[in-house]
């Protein structure tokens, strides 16, 4: 007859946490909300509902504003994360632990040699975490309304039946693992010369700025320990409305031929009867063919008395809870800005800045004379001189063959003069450096007088557009090659140092 009653009461509380319609999206939305805004609390970022499949070095997709997604991230307390673009492989993680958590590991591949799927193992090397133990209270009509995605809360209340009641929760046997952000930069920076395609078509316009979110750290866990309490004398009935479904255990004096340990044998053979009924439940609830309590973990109920019950959920394997990253702005021409930290754009509304102006910060003249000082060392047989040389001729390249776009000056009466007719040999071969930086110089100052000159002149209606998008396609040139063109920068800086001394 007890065990009707549990299964009354259980079924209940499965009826009432699958209710269809309005009152059951209410429910899940303030779940999500509240099970977010205990892990928000922890200063990483939730994820909602807890997964296993996510990992450090993937990328997503963000196309709504830092505005908007600041005030989703207060009201919600999680971000969907919805457009995963890719997963990168970061290639840093054996110099990252190799002298902490995996010594002498020269392959260290992760998650995966973490992972140990299908082992008890799950997970043991990996660094530890831990989170505080979050409180909560209910009352009778409120308990179903917890934002707690476990299913230990709804069971324990079910056999707890009092007025109102008071709650932990513990995240147990937590683990971490992460990257650092300049190798998970340097990693982003690879891809993205490698997909420049693909982020151009979520390149930024002036209303409207796209975002890459990349994942730097994760936490996660595979025990969440429930701890129930009377907040006061058991109530006739359950907070459902039902009757107690089972009689609690009442600690009670050794009398005739009772003994402390035959209590215990008795207290153990009790929790494993509960247990067992427990377990028999959740494994045959159904509802639509599927469970209707949170799957994945089992549940366990590890102490109970007449006005307290501890339940202790352990996942089959360890599931992500949150995550540290950070944004990069897409700019409008499909290159990637700095990194800023993920929970600075969502708690302090900082927006990410676009690329910078490469033409700007490395002036043609910066380059050119680089250039000069680079050749003259691999001139004298310096081996990085030479190899940083032939990669910067290989740029010359990339420029057309031909003048695709007269290049024009202007005279003392301000007319336009075409100075190198389209069509004119460009580049010589081989290729150089050299080839690349002059086109680029002349582009430049060609645009600048074709936008100086009249707007009524017959050659700036038709040769205007075509050099802004030839200036543009050498824009997207450099900067696709800025970290060479940098590389090129600090060597000759490097060198002209050592000559000073």
């Amino acid at each position: 007859m007890k065990k009707l009653c549990f299964i009354y009461s259980l079924l209940t509380v499965i009826f009432l946490t699958g209710c269809p319609g309005s009152i059951n999206e209410k429910y899940l939305s303030q779940t999500a909300r509240n099970w977010c805004m205990v892990i928000r609390a922890s200063q990483i970022i939730p994820i909602y509902p807890l997964s296993e499949d996510l990992q450090v070095g993937d990328i997503f997709l963000v196309q709504q504003t830092v505005e908007n997604q600041h005030d989703d991230y207060v009201k919600n307390n999680f971000l969907p994360l919805e457009y995963h673009v890719a997963r990168l492989d970061p290639n840093e993680f054996v110099n990252f632990y190799d002298h902490s958590f995996a010594p002498h590991t020269p392959k260290l591949r992760l998650p995966r040699d973490w992972l140990n799927a299908g082992s008890d193992n799950n997970w043991n090397l990996a660094p530890l975490a831990s989170f505080p133990t979050y409180t909560f209270s209910i009352r009778r009509g409120q308990g179903f309304n917890l934002g707690i995605p476990v299913k230990g809360v709804p069971v324990g209340l079910s056999l707890l039946g009092a007025d109102s009641a008071c709650g932990t929760i513990t995240i147990a046997q937590a683990k971490t693992y992460g990257i650092d952000m300049l190798s998970l930069y340097r990693n982003i920076r690879q891809w993205e010369r490698e997909n420049h395609d693909f982020l151009l078509n979520y390149a930024s316009t002036r209303e409207n700025t796209n975002y890459l979110r990349v994942i730097s750290r994760i936490y996660l866990t595979r025990k969440l320990n429930v701890s129930l309490r009377s907040a006061e004398a058991a109530s006739a009935g359950l907070t459902v409305g039902a009757a107690r479904p089972v009689r609690l255990f009442t600690a009670e004096s050794p009398s005739g031929e009772d003994t402390p340990t035959t209590n215990v044998e008795s207290y153990t053979r009790a929790l494993q009867t509960l247990n067992e009924s427990l377990k028999s439940i959740l494994q045959t609830v159904t509802k639509d063919g599927k469970e209707a309590i949170l799957p994945g973990g089992s549940v366990k109920i590890v102490a109970a008395s007449s006005r307290s019950i501890n339940i202790e959920e352990i996942f089959d394997r360890p599931l992500v809870i949150g995550y540290l990253g950070f944004d990069m702005a897409v700019g409008p021409d499909g290159f990637l800005g700095p990194p800023m930290p993920t929970r600075t754009v969502l708690t302090r509304k900082q927006k990410p800045s676009p690329a910078s102006e490469d033409l700007r910060l490395m002036t043609l003249a910066y380059i050119t004379q680089a250039y000069n000082i680079i050749k003259e060392r691999a001139e004298n047989d310096i081996n990085e001189a030479i190899a940083l040389k032939n990669s910067l001729d290989k740029l010359g390249a990339l420029i057309p063959e031909e003048y695709l776009v007269p290049i024009f000056s202007m005279d003392e009466n301000s007319e336009l003069k075409e100075q190198i007719p389209a069509g004119s040999t460009l580049r010589e071969v081989p290729p150089r450096l050299i080839d690349l930086t002059v086109y680029c110089d002349r582009l430049d100052s060609s645009l600048g007088y074709l936008q100086k000159s009249a707007e009524s002149c017959a050659q700036r209606k038709i040769w205007l557009q075509p050099t802004r998008k030839a200036c543009e396609q050498m824009r997207i040139i450099m900067k696709q090659n800025s970290e060479l063109l940098r590389q090129a920068i600090m060597f000759a800086g490097s060198a002209e140092l050592k000559n000073l001394r």
